[in-house]
């Protein structure tokens, strides 16, 4: 099975990402594949010094895959650069999330 999370806002609570972030681990304890997209404001949640990003890094080394959107990075002049090592940013985010979502994930989950 194939889990698909998105989060398209910073979360004002952390609690809320945090049981996010569990539920992603949870599935892949399970063995369950997990991808992970954020657009919006949660690309934030994606940058190395973000008060989340030992949390993110540990769902990256569980093998969940981590797609951030390049354009909403630029809107919040974050850089590539800035971001938790493994996170993608794919070069058409959309067509990659609507592909993800139609064609590969059986759960889709978003915060």
């Amino acid at each position: 099975m194939r889990f698909l999370f998105v989060l398209h806002r910073s979360p004002s609570n952390l609690s809320g990402f945090e049981t996010f972030v569990e539920a992603a681990l949870l599935a892949r304890l399970k063995g369950d594949a997990v991808g992970m997209y954020l657009l919006g404001d949660g690309v934030v949640l994606s940058r190395k010094k973000s008060n989340v990003s030992g949390i993110l890094k540990d769902v990256i080394a569980s093998g969940c895959e981590i797609y951030v959107r390049r354009e909403d990075l630029a809107a919040r002049g974050i850089s590539a650069t800035e971001l938790v090592d493994n996170a993608i940013v794919p070069p058409d985010f959309f067509d990659q999330m609507l592909d993800d979502i139609m064609e590969r994930s059986d759960r889709v989950i978003c915060l």
